[in-house]
């Protein structure tokens, strides 16, 4: 009986597949996130399809330096010059794809995949992981080397505090390297170098966001923002209360000027793309 939490073999197939054609064009190693790009799944989902390749014979794993990297045995050394996957053809069924297609499965497999990855949207609630990760992994991508939380949150919807707290969560489950920088006094992250293009986040983004576990995330992160907006309101009128600005007058301010900002806040879209 299929675990509610797994994908099925049909799906785990397409990860797999996916896994092995990117993971010739890097050496024989991969982690999660170079797939990324092609899939709309959490890291964690990937990992576990990963996970299960995984014989020791022609698939190992290696969490040597605090993330975890596959490695297939029959492409190891082997690097074609191509990072990125271009693919003519559907990963798993092989049937031809439209020219510059942003998918690397046809119409038929995307759809199989998606219904594997509704049924498990309420069973895990990985979406909730898969909106963030996405948009971090888009922005990481257009830097060279190791970033900081301040180069990610200055180019996204979260705040630095947030941010921080998102890439401790990948850095924990293995997905990217978090290091101290003796040099600058600072903590910098090591993102596996991908290539994603906005093209290809913005096809994820539409898969990742329509499921509700995914706006729990941005509901959360407006009420972030909502209450961050009405405690500097607050802090601003105590300056003017202690400048003898009349309260009522203050009293009045705060009762029109709260939920006109807090609308505001809330009906403001997060973007398609992160800048």
């Amino acid at each position: 009986m299929q675990n509610e939490a797994t994908l099925s073999e049909a799906a785990a197939n397409m990860v797999e597949n996916a896994g092995m054609r990117v993971a010739e064009r890097h050496g024989g190693r991969i982690t999660a996130v170079h797939l990324a790009p092609y899939l709309p799944m959490s890291l964690g989902l990937i990992q576990s399809c990963l996970d299960d390749s995984v014989d020791n014979a022609s698939v190992f794993r290696d969490d040597q330096e605090h993330v975890t990297v596959y490695e297939f045995a029959a492409y190891r050394g082997k690097e074609s010059g191509r990072a990125a996957l271009n693919a003519t053809n559907c990963l798993s069924c092989d049937a031809p794809l439209a020219p510059r297609a942003p998918d690397a499965f046809c119409g038929v497999c995307r759809q199989a995949l998606r219904k594997e990855l509704t049924r498990l949207a309420d069973a895990t609630g990985w979406p909730a992981e898969a909106v963030y990760e996405h948009e971090i992994l888009r922005i990481a991508s257009r830097f060279d080397g190791p970033v900081r939380a301040e180069d990610l949150a200055s180019r996204s919807r979260y705040t630095m505090k947030n941010m921080r707290r998102k890439l401790g969560k990948m850095s924990l489950a293995g997905f990217i390297r978090k290091e101290f920088d003796e040099t600058t006094g600072m903590v910098v992250y090591h993102v596996p170098a991908i290539k994603y293009s906005a093209e290809q986040f913005r096809t994820n983004m539409a898969v990742i966001r329509g499921y509700p576990a995914a706006a729990m995330e941005d509901i959360q992160l407006r009420v972030a923002h909502v209450l961050g907006a009405l405690g500097v309101l607050l802090i601003v009128l105590l300056v003017l209360a202690l400048l003898h600005f009349p309260y009522p007058l203050l009293a009045l301010g705060f009762v029109i000027t709260a939920p006109v900002l807090s609308l505001i806040i809330w009906r403001r879209r997060g973007p398609a793309e992160p800048d």
